[in-house]
């Protein structure tokens, strides 16, 4: 029974250090980040444009990912202090980007997209961010190219 008590208390403490040591390496605590606040990417059509087609890059300083694609949030992890990028694609073709300057890369957002088509057959976008660093939001309408 004692051998039995030594095995388990063993085995837990085992467990524990090879826990903690995985979490150290791998970077655990962006996971946690990340899933109590994390980044979402909604993406909303009007008319006939396929949200199929949407697709929606990431861009901070040296990174890049895809955070929307065929229709759907990614769950990609995204968080950088700094200036942020996202581009806009449609069917291939950039439709057009927006920036966010983040002070703290724990913070996350909802950034919400709408495609629509404009009187000239055109498409246009706007988009609104929900989430701590929502009042630093730039587009490319505003202030040119990023």
């Amino acid at each position: 029974m004692k051998k039995l008590l030594k095995i388990g208390i063993l085995s837990s403490i085992l467990i524990l250090i090879v826990l903690s040591i995985l979490t150290v390496k791998f970077g655990a605590h962006h996971w946690v980040r990340n899933k109590l606040n994390p980044n979402i990417v909604k993406v909303e059509t009007v008319g006939e444009i396929d949200r199929e087609k949407v697709k929606v890059i990431w861009t901070s300083y040296q990174k890049s990912k895809v955070v929307f694609e065929n229709g759907k949030d990614l769950k990609k992890y995204f968080k950088e202090y700094g200036k942020n990028k996202f581009q806009v694609f449609y069917d291939n073709d950039l439709v057009g980007e927006f920036g966010q300057f983040k002070y703290n890369n724990w913070h996350g957002q909802e950034y919400k997209i709408l495609l629509e088509v404009d009187t000239l057959n055109k498409i246009q976008y706007s988009v609104v961010v929900v989430g701590p660093d929502q009042e630093r939001v730039w587009t490319d309408k505003e202030h040119g190219i990023l």
